[in-house]
C-alpha cells in the first residue's frame, strides 16, 4: 500500500519534493491532489498501515465535512503544515509537524521519522541515506522562499 500524500494543488511543488524524498528512500507514494470529495477518497482508500501525509496551508480549501471524514482515520493520517497555518479544529486531536522553516536535512529528518525511516532491503536504499550527486529536487526551504505568505514560523 502507497504512502498517500494529499495536497492543495498550489502546494503541489511540496508534494513532489516530498515524494521524491520518500521514494528515494525505498517507498511506495502516490500523490492525492484534494478536490471536491478528497476526503471521502482517502478514507475509503486506506486499508493498510501505511500513513496518510495531508500537506495543509492556507492553500488548502478543505470544508468541515472534509476535515470530520479525515477525523476518522486519527491513526492513519499526519498532518504536515507549509505554513503558519494551523489545522482546522476538527483534525487537531491527529498528530501535526511542521516542514515551515526547516532546512533540506532537517524536514529529511523529519520526514524519515514520519514514516519508520527507509524501507529495509529496497533498492534505493543507499539514496536515503547518501544523497546522490545532481538527483533533481525541490528543497522546502527554496519552496517557502518563493512563498512571500510562509515568511513566519507557525503551523502545527
Amino acid at each position: 500500500m502507497p504512502i498517500l500524500v494529499s495536497y492543495a494543488p498550489p502546494d503541489h511543488p511540496w508534494a513532489q519534493w516530498i515524494a521524491v524524498e520518500l521514494r528515494a528512500a525505498g517507498h511506495d507514494v502516490r500523490l492525492h491532489p484534494a478536490d471536491a470529495g478528497f476526503a471521502d477518497r482517502l478514507v475509503h482508500a486506506r486499508s493498510g498501515p501505511e500513513p496518510v501525509l495531508l500537506l495543509l496551508s492556507a492553500e488548502h480549501h478543505g470544508a468541515g465535512p472534509d476535515w470530520k471524514a479525515l477525523a476518522t482515520l486519527t491513526d492513519q493520517v499526519i498532518i504536515l503544515g507549509l505554513d503558519d497555518t494551523g489545522p482546522p479544529p476538527e483534525l487537531r486531536r491527529m498528530s501535526c509537524r511542521s516542514l515551515h522553516g526547516l532546512g533540506d536535512e532537517d524536514a529529511h529528518d523529519l520526514l524519515m521519522t514520519l514514516v519508520g525511516g527507509p524501507r529495509r532491503g529496497s533498492a534505493t536504499m543507499a539514496d536515503a541515506m547518501d544523497e546522490p550527486v545532481g538527483r533533481p529536487r525541490r528543497c522546502p526551504q527554496s519552496i517557502a522562499e518563493e512563498r512571500p505568505d510562509s515568511a513566519e514560523q507557525g503551523g502545527c
